[in-house]
């Protein structure tokens, strides 16, 4: 799922959904339709997986994802409703588009400090705080 949505990202390959539905108003993007299946089907079939983490760790990952997604998609809905307004060349649209970038970059982030948390809390002791065979091992 994230080299998916690191790619997405590259290649803006969600752009080319759109167009689909033919909505307009908050939907003027209305390839957020399709995302929110995918990322509903995402959530369905990932729930297992999350509910055998640790409590901390699930709850640093929901949030992370929680972060991202609400950039990604639903910041996209006041994006389209201005975009079908006032169009892209505006201040309102690169603020709306500045949220929803800072949104996944701030989920993506929180995604890699709740992983290398739960990483450090599952090594044994010593090897977290030394790394292990790295700058602080001995030869």
């Amino acid at each position: 799922m994230c080299t998916w949505a690191s790619l997405d990202e590259a290649a803006e390959l969600h752009e080319h959904l759109g167009g689909l539905f033919g909505t307009g108003g908050v939907l003027y993007f209305d390839w957020v339709i399709s995302a929110a299946v995918l990322v509903l089907a995402a959530a369905v079939a990932l729930w297992p997986w999350l509910r055998e983490l640790p409590r901390a760790t699930r709850r640093r990952m929901m949030t992370a994802g929680f972060v991202y997604v609400g950039g990604a998609l639903l910041m996209e809905l006041p994006l389209g409703w201005w975009t079908e307004r006032a169009g892209p060349d505006s201040l309102g649209y690169a603020l709306i588009d500045w949220v929803e970038e800072t949104l996944e970059l701030c989920g993506a982030s929180l995604m890699l400090l709740g992983l290398l948390a739960h990483l450090a809390q599952q090594a044994p002791a010593g090897e977290a705080a030394s790394g292990a065979g790295g700058a602080g091992a001995s030869p």
